[in-house]
């Protein structure tokens, strides 16, 4: 199982509950009722989101046919071995 491509779905289902919680909070105002604790679900949302987005973009997946590249900043740069 390719753990990047899970961790970028379930960001993007978590920046689509994002815009969900925001269009429910607004879909509330408009009918003049309140959304209590909107901002503090719309917060967490977000910052959920970005954690799982920067996860995801941080986690790359070298299939076991291929050859990947180690480039380090503490080493010389790059790792000899394979």
């Amino acid at each position: 199982m390719n753990v990047a491509v899970v961790l970028q779905g379930a960001a993007t289902l978590a920046w689509i509950a994002v815009l969900g919680l925001i269009g429910f909070a607004v879909y509330q105002a408009t009918r003049g009722q309140t959304f209590k604790g909107a901002g503090l679900f719309v917060g967490l949302s977000v910052l959920i989101a970005l954690i799982l987005t920067s996860v995801g973009a941080g986690i790359v997946f070298v299939q076991p046919t291929d050859r990947g590249v180690v480039i380090s900043a503490l080493d010389e740069g790059i790792r000899q071995e394979a």
